[in-house]
């Protein structure tokens, strides 16, 4: 049976970074990241600015922090070359230049070093989706069993919905195959069904 998909919508993805650069601006160029790129926590934490590439906008995963070390990336499939927006990059660019302690982690804690994964989720990523749930005209149906992981549903569903390539969401989020992708989030593209369909009207033969 499989798990449930959970994912932001795009007015609660504008509602969630507003809300998150008020109530812990140190997090937001880490939850923006997050729900520009599909990358998961690991790869997040374990990001070092020298991945970077700020002229090409991409970012090199090619490690993970997991249970408290650097280790290498969840699968195979998973070290990648993965492309941002311009936006992404101008977050990540302000985000570095705040960077007060000059750490080599991009999303580094207090003393410029690995963030406790367990502790940035709980006391800042529900925080901030806590917050949410007092706002009017919002929707919380799913706020409640959001996980983190959710974030990286949602940038596959936001985009999958826009009509990216299956291709292109299949090697930015490192799936081994297009069908790992479209077996996730096939449910999600209710447009590409709807043009198959048609095309199958297309190639029907005269009676």
């Amino acid at each position: 049976t499989k798990k449930q998909i959970n994912f932001l919508s795009e007015e609660q993805v504008q509602m969630f970074l507003k809300v998150a650069k008020e109530l812990t601006p140190e997090h937001y160029a880490l939850f923006y990241t997050a729900i520009n790129t599909g990358m998961r926590r690991g790869e997040l934490l374990g990001l070092e600015w020298n991945d970077i590439n700020f002229i090409k906008k991409t970012i090199s995963i090619n490690k993970q922090w997991y249970k408290n070390k650097v280790t290498s990336t969840k699968t195979a499939g998973s070290t990648r070359v993965i492309k941002i927006s311009d936006s992404t990059c101008e977050v990540l660019k302000e985000h570095k230049r705040e960077n007060f302690f000059k750490s080599k982690i991009v999303f580094a804690d207090k003393l410029g070093k690995h963030q406790h994964a367990w502790n940035m989720t709980e006391r800042y990523f529900k925080k901030v989706l806590k917050f949410m749930q007092y706002l009017d005209n919002i929707e919380t149906l799913n706020l409640d069993t959001l996980r983190f992981h959710d974030l990286r549903h949602t940038y596959a569903s936001l985009m999958l919905s826009k009509g990216a390539p299956i291709k292109f969401v299949q090697e930015q989020l490192g799936h081994t195959t297009c069908k790992m992708t479209l077996d996730t989030y096939n449910h999600i593209m209710p447009k590409e069904s709807e043009i198959a369909r048609n095309l199958l009207d297309k190639l029907e033969y005269e009676q």
